[in-house]
């Protein structure tokens, strides 16, 4: 989940990374999952199917590396709790959109993903979303 948020500086050089839109930088707010459970236990992608066990510690540190980069660019990361049974929740970009506040859920594809939404919209209603809507049709993938 992305969102685009006004400038918090004046300045007019923005902070590497920042992406830039009429000239001003535009710090994002990410959401991101730790990868706390994250294994691959089943295969809906052609990249899940190698058959080699998930190295945890690896995929702590990089998540670390990204989470200390969207921070060291000046953008915010905000956190939601990994659940048991669900180890794809570190894929946090697929849990939602958000524009300009109004919050639409998904709604995955895969009955080992289902859980996910209701898990993220959740952690948006205890945030004081506005609008949280609850997606009707499949809008991951």
């Amino acid at each position: 989940m992305t969102e685009t948020l006004p400038p918090t500086t004046t300045d007019t050089a923005p902070a590497p990374g920042a992406a830039l839109v009429s000239g001003l930088p535009q710090f994002r707010t990410y959401l991101m999952c730790p990868p706390d459970h994250f294994t691959v236990q089943y295969s809906i992608n052609p990249w899940m199917g190698s058959g080699e066990p998930v190295d945890t510690a690896r995929a702590m540190l990089q998540w670390q590396l990204l989470r200390d980069t969207y921070r060291s660019l000046g953008h915010t990361v905000q956190l939601i709790d990994p659940r048991p049974g669900l180890p794809d929740m570190v894929f946090a970009a697929n849990g939602a959109t958000v524009i300009g506040g109004t919050v639409l859920g998904a709604r995955f594809r895969h009955p080992e993903r289902a859980a996910e939404g209701p898990a993220y919209l959740d952690w948006f209603r205890a945030r004081g979303f506005p609008v949280v809507h609850e997606s009707q049709r499949i809008n991951e993938g």
